[in-house]
């Protein structure tokens, strides 16, 4: 399988606190199950879709979204200050970070380019967009919200990502800065 998304991936720093706080919080609410690789942390603000085969002619228009998105989108400040449990009627849950401060204006740039891509997958039509992190998949759940520790976030770089099945990298097709002087219309 070939998913397609853009997303936000930390720099070193950021990843090395989201990986921290994973381990603390997985201790603390004994969840079973293996932390998330840190080179695969990243919020996604759109998914794409999930594919049999890969996609060049989607992988040309998200790269033009990607590209054209980017030029009028600041950097993001957010911060990552809660974690939680997806529910799901089977199988393992996903344990994420939530954002507290900054989900507006990620939830902005999630809907240009679902906009900007027209697409919507079907599985998430009925679901609003919640910004978040995965950090573990768990046949445990996290009963209720926990607060946790902020961690502060400044992405500076929107990129195209694609997944392959069995891989245990992403592929990050393209990445694009974000400029300092652009504001989000």
């Amino acid at each position: 399988m070939h998913t397609y998304f853009f997303a936000l991936f930390p720099d070193a720093a950021t990843r090395g606190r989201i990986a921290g706080a994973a381990a603390s919080v997985q201790q603390r609410c004994r969840l079973r199950g293996h932390l998330v690789d840190p080179a695969r942390l990243h919020l996604t603000l759109h998914f794409i879709g999930r594919f049999d085969a890969a996609q060049a002619q989607l992988e040309g228009r998200a790269r033009g979204v990607g590209a054209l998105t980017a030029t009028e989108t600041a950097p993001l400040a957010f911060v990552l200050d809660h974690a939680f449990s997806f529910a799901r009627p089977r199988g393992k849950a996903p344990c994420v970070f939530g954002v507290g401060d900054g989900a507006a204006r990620l939830k902005e740039l999630a809907a240009r380019l679902e906009v900007a891509m027209a697409t919507r997958v079907a599985d998430d039509a009925a679901r609003p967009f919640r910004p978040h992190v995965t950090w573990l998949y768990s046949a445990d759940r996290i009963d209720a919200v926990q607060p946790t520790a902020p961690i502060a976030w400044c992405a500076r770089t929107l990129s195209l990502a694609h997944g392959i099945s069995g891989e245990p990298a992403y592929r990050i097709l393209a990445s694009w800065p974000l400029p300092v002087d652009s504001e989000i219309p």
